[in-house]
């Protein structure tokens, strides 16, 4: 028998993230309002990044945005470009002197990441007419418009705040429907829940007895998908 003295110490990683030490941050803005959606999105996509999680030190989660503070500079800069990519962002990099180390001057990074501030699945009024945004790409952004299906490409750099308009969830409901009628491109639906008939206009070819997913803003209604 013998005995062993047992003491436990942080790994090198927590050491320092208990010490407040980063070596770079990303700092993400949007140029459209920042909503708690795209706050929400961004984590999501942030915490399925395994290698990029565990080089974090520290979100601080801000009205304007959020800061990412990064252990490393290199794992930085692709959480930087991956954002920038999967949220049509653009990223700008700048360098401060934080120090000097063993005669060695030492920067942080910053990296500002300003995105559109869209994210698929927004409802949104864009020139006037109500809409869905279907996919983002790192220079542009594809929207549906609801009254016609058509389907548009927009460039990243011709949306603004003069263009676009988020509604509200409390501006609109969805509802679960099915086709009781069909003359030429109108349609009669009927909501599953409170049992109205809305007139809706079809944007694809469907049949009579269809189960559809409805839009209802300023008691119009319409189509947005197809249900299985």
């Amino acid at each position: 028998e013998t005995d062993i003295e047992v003491t436990k110490e942080l790994c090198p990683r927590c050491t320092r993230v208990k010490g407040g030490y980063y070596e770079a941050i990303v700092q993400i803005r949007s140029i459209l309002p920042f909503r708690a959606e795209l706050k929400e999105a961004l984590i999501k996509k942030i915490t399925s990044l395994q290698d990029v999680i565990k080089q974090i030190s520290e979100i601080e989660d801000l009205k304007e945005g959020l800061d990412i503070k990064v252990l490393n500079q290199g794992v930085a800069k692709r959480l930087a470009n991956s954002l920038a990519r999967e949220f049509s962002g653009k990223a700008f990099a700048s360098w401060k002197l934080a120090g000097v180390v063993s005669g060695r001057r030492f920067s942080k990074l910053t990296i500002s990441v300003r995105l559109l501030g869209l994210i698929p699945g927004d409802i949104i009024l864009f020139k006037g007419n109500i809409a869905l945004v279907k996919g983002i790409s790192i220079n542009s952004v594809k929207i549906q418009l609801l009254e016609t299906g058509t389907m548009m490409k927009v460039q990243r750099d011709d949306i603004n705040l003069t263009n676009i308009t988020f509604l509200n969830p409390n501006e609109y409901e969805m509802v679960n429907a099915y086709l009781v009628n069909i003359e030429g491109s109108k349609a009669l639906a009927k909501d599953l829940r409170k049992k109205r008939i809305y007139e809706v206009t079809l944007t694809r070819e469907l049949s009579k007895g269809s189960k559809v997913k409805l839009l209802i803003y300023k008691d119009k209604a319409y189509i947005i998908d197809v249900r299985k």
